[in-house]
């Protein structure tokens, strides 16, 4: 009985240590206009959602959703979206930066199609 008991603690405690909330957002960005995209679609599912802003028009490329089990709510995600558009407007096409709940990284090519991937 006392391996039994051993068997089922180490597998409770492995169950614990996986990350529940672990997940991905993708942001990608093409062909912006001088007042901002045309389309402008969010997807999501549990673990993953995506943000496409693409082809000139006058919206603005910015989350309206919250990612499910994202540990930051829609403002503070477009806020630490506008930081990253502001450090590629500077000229940091290629970076990353680590929030207090989340990581991001980001690249732009040489056709100024970006991509931004979120992890938390």
């Amino acid at each position: 009985m006392n391996i039994l008991k051993k068997i089922v603690v180490v597998a409770i405690m492995t169950t614990l240590m996986i990350p529940v909330n672990a997940g991905t957002i993708k942001v990608n960005k093409e062909n912006k206009g001088f007042w901002g995209y045309y389309f402008v679609t969010e997807t999501h599912t549990d673990d993953f959602s995506q943000l496409n802003c693409t082809d000139p028009g006058h919206s603005r490329c910015k989350w309206i959703e919250k990612p499910a089990n994202c540990p930051v709510d829609v403002i503070t995600l477009n806020a630490y979206l506008a930081q990253i558009e502001t450090e590629i407007d500077n000229g940091q096409i290629n970076g990353n930066m680590s929030f207090a709940e989340i990581s991001a990284e980001w690249s732009t090519n040489s056709e100024g199609i970006t991509e931004i991937t979120f992890e938390y």
